[in-house]
């Protein structure tokens, strides 16, 4: 791993992790090279037990990859802190 292939018109480049896996195609993208890996080590509670896990883990990993992608490392932190708060208090929508 290591190997990175950069997509994207000029002014939204961004860099796309690449493992090479000896004879076979490399494999791209974060969410790939990570099942990929997880299928490697047998280890594939890490994915999610049923359904509704998978799910849960697909979400993350879709989330991490479009939304938190295209920021800097210091701002990441500061928007999976204000997440968890989130997630952590109740809500009444209809006051909204």
């Amino acid at each position: 791993m290591g190997t990175y292939w950069h997509l994207g018109a000029r002014k939204h480049l961004r860099e796309v992790p690449v493992m090479q896996n000896n004879n076979a195609p490399p494999l791209v993208g974060l969410v790939t090279i990570a099942c990929h890996l997880v299928k490697e080590a047998k280890r594939p509670e890490l994915l999610g037990d049923g359904a509704e896990g998978r799910a849960v883990v697909q979400q993350w990993l879709e989330y991490r990859v479009t939304k938190l992608d295209s920021h800097a490392k210091e701002d990441i932190k500061s928007i999976l802190k204000v997440k968890s708060q989130i997630q952590e208090k109740p809500f009444d929508i209809s006051t909204f």
